[in-house]
């Protein structure tokens, strides 16, 4: 019977079924609303670490909603240690690891062996075949289908509250290991006793308290850290050890998943983070000495939680004051205990000294699959921790239908003026071809003169379309085809708007609509990108043209957008002006009280581009206005924020015909730009599709 199913990636309609069968056990015994936890639209999909759902089903019917089992898997940026056979330092190598959660069961196909089946047959898609020590078993039919980007990973964990034993046995073969529980502890405060215990604690105050957005960019600066002290970690016996990073989404997605029972809080928790400030004012700012972030468990029935999911505190003194600052916070929040996962031995003996008691719990138990060389490695900082591209083709009655590919950005193309004039740049460019889009795709075989064909990393090799941004003008990427005579990136012609500040702030100075615009800080503005791409998705197929058998858009979510904001050309100028810009999304109010809040007919979002020597630019990244006159009260309402951060001017790409013409009864001039040439290269079938929403939240 077991060889009669396998395990495949689950469809849409699969994963809303997977959640509908768990809401009983995992969703209505925490109070979580069924519409929410079901998650029809799929809004966890938006975020950087999503989950692919996997599921148990018939060879025969594999996309039947009568599946056996479910899970999800999480891909993640793992970092390897290996010992130099020549000396006890360790080196770090990036490689690929899985995170998996959600392994579920319905009650009427247990006891069949089912789960035990999937997830031994997850191992032979997570990891590389090479890796373990038997062939595919028999008896359990043929191999899974290998998706494309998966069968790389060197290890894979999980989350036990089945205890040891299950996962372990749920190897790839049998009587081969699955998962191996790392044992770890948990350490509890009591919020009460820690308010008594630090109540003369002056040093409370050295820490700074750190709201979402401010927790992200220390996850990526704790992740750096993380990266350089990594090599001094491991065991004097370990010969390879691993760690992932809270960067990317990882950390975030634990705060993700609660989402719903901490915005149903009387007052919902403006903090997530906090950072150890400057022993003395000669330091300039806050210090990286210290920091954490954490996440609330709120679930009904039990004890309202504040978790701390990552820790950085060199010294136990720290500790003290540390607690003493979040069990003020917490207690303003009604937050009755404060828990965290592994502290070391000095910190776990000073937290005890405080009030804290250390438990080895039999829930949660993390656990290893080492898919890598050598026994299983030492899991390090063990704490509770490609661009997607939409295809549109016309089908024979006219309509288009719409289909997720994968796509690429190119960015950053630079040869050293040494080496400059010798055909290196024309020829990487004209290889990359090779690498990104299946060779079936290019016209002609790979040239002779040019070699071996370059190897093509896994994950790749499978893209339908890539662009890139020219400021060398059209011709040379054109030139930079897959073979001599063969095409490159054909340049898109695009038209930039401009208006100055001064003027907009002149002629609009009496509009009184540009009070019905919301400002949006960056964290507001990720939010609406997920929504706007939502509706990019609804309202794609109604946009190409008459003439247009196929098109393609990237949507704005899942860093798209966020790439030009994080820029480090564009960062680092920005974190040093004068009055950090505090907002980089607008969004129309409703147009009546009736309407409940916030509309999404219009929104936009933006970056800034502050060069010496040019002037300063609110650049307007994406932009959804349905009709002329909202553009008028749109500008008046960024003018007035663009002029107090002392910004000069706005800019716009590829305004259509409409609005374009109501810019300019603003003032806005337009123009035909040189430089930054969006640029196409289409691996598809057919000529070359339109880009559609060619905005610059697309930039690389």
């Amino acid at each position: 019977m077991l060889d009669q199913l396998s395990i495949f990636p689950a469809t849409h309609a699969q994963a809303v079924e997977s959640r509908r069968q768990s809401y009983e056990e995992w969703g209505k015994r925490r109070s979580h609303p069924f519409e929410d936890y079901i998650d029809e639209s799929n809004t966890m999909g938006g975020y950087e670490i999503a989950a692919d759902g996997r599921v148990l089903a018939p060879r025969n019917d594999p996309a039947t909603i009568d599946f056996m089992c479910s899970c999800e898997t999480l891909r993640r940026e793992v970092f390897v240690l290996k010992r130099a056979p020549s000396s006890d330092e360790f080196t770090p190598e990036e490689e690929v690891g899985y995170g998996i959660a959600s392994v579920y069961t319905p009650p009427e196909k247990r006891g069949k062996g089912y789960a035990k089946q999937m997830m031994s047959l997850l191992h032979w898609v997570l990891g590389p075949a090479s890796s373990f020590p038997s062939a595919f078993p028999e008896a359990w039919g043929k191999p899974p289908t290998v998706p494309e980007g998966f069968g790389s990973g060197i290890v894979s964990v999980l989350y036990s509250d089945i205890g040891p034993t299950f996962y372990k046995a749920s190897g790839p073969a049998p009587r081969v290991d699955g998962w191996t529980v790392n044992p770890y502890t948990v350490s509890t405060w009591d919020v009460k006793a820690v308010l008594e215990r630090t109540k003369d604690e002056a040093r409370k105050d050295q820490w700074t308290l750190l709201n979402k957005e401010q927790t992200k960019e220390w996850w990526n600066q704790d992740s750096e850290l993380i990266l350089q002290e990594a090599p001094s970690k491991p065991q004097s016996s370990t010969s390879t050890a691993f760690t992932f990073l809270p960067r990317k989404g990882v950390a975030e997605f634990l705060q993700r998943r609660i989402e719903w029972f901490v915005n149903c809080m009387e007052r919902p928790p403006p903090y997530y983070g906090a950072l150890l400030s400057s022993p003395s004012p000669s330091d300039g700012g806050p210090s990286s000495d210290g920091f954490a972030s954490w996440a609330f468990e709120l679930y009904p029935g039990s004890p309202k939680t504040l978790l701390i999911t990552r820790l950085r505190c060199p010294k136990e003194e720290l500790l003290h004051s540390f607690l003493g600052c979040i069990a003020e916070y917490a207690n303003d929040l009604g937050i009755e205990r404060i828990q965290v996962w592994s502290l070391p031995g000095e910190l776990k003996a000073a937290g005890e000294d405080f009030g804290g008691t250390t438990v080895h719990p039999e829930d949660h138990l993390p656990s290893v699959k080492w898919y890598g060389s050598g026994p299983t490695a030492e899991w390090l900082y063990n704490e509770n921790l490609r661009r997607e591209v939409f295809v549109l083709k016309r089908a024979p009655s006219g309509e288009f239908t719409t289909e997720e590919q994968v796509g690429y950005g190119i960015a950053s193309v630079y040869t050293p003026p040494e080496k400059r004039r010798k055909g290196y740049a024309k020829h990487m460019m004209s290889l990359l071809h090779w690498v990104l889009g299946p060779a079936s795709s290019l016209p002609t075989a790979f040239p002779e003169a040019w070699g071996q064909p370059p190897v093509v990393p896994e994950g790749f090799g499978s893209g339908t379309v890539s662009v890139l941004y020219s400021d060398i003008g059209p011709t040379f990427y054109k030139a930079s085809g897959p073979a001599p005579g063969v095409d490159g990136w054909t340049a898109n012609p695009y038209i930039v708007s401009t208006w100055d500040v001064k003027a907009v702030l002149e002629r609009t100075k009496d509009e009184a609509r540009k009070d019905q615009w919301i400002l949006l800080n960056k964290e507001q503005t990720k939010e609406w990108w997920n929504q706007d791409s939502e509706l990019i998705l609804q309202e794609v197929p109604s946009k190409p043209q008459s003439s247009t058998s196929t098109a393609f858009t990237f949507l704005p979510r899942k860093g798209v957008a966020e790439f030009l904001q994080r820029s480090l050309r564009i960062e680092w100028f920005v974190n040093r002006m004068e009055r950090p810009p505090p907002y980089y999304g607008a969004l129309l109010s409703s147009p009546s009280p009736s309407d409940n809040g916030p509309s999404s007919d219009a929104s936009a979002s933006w970056t800034f581009e502050l060069y010496p020597g040019s002037p300063k630019t609110l650049l307007i990244t994406r932009l959804r206005c349905p009709e002329a006159e909202l553009l008028r009260s749109l500008l008046g309402c960024i003018a007035e924020y663009a002029n107090d951060l002392g910004i000069e001017r706005i800019q716009v790409w590829n305004l259509p015909g409409e609005l374009k013409a109501a810019g300019e009864e603003i003032g806005g001039t337009t123009v035909h730009p040189e430089d930054h040439l969006p640029s196409v290269k289409w691996y598809g079938s057919g000529p070359t599709a339109e880009w559609l929403y060619n905005e610059k939240f697309a930039w690389c």
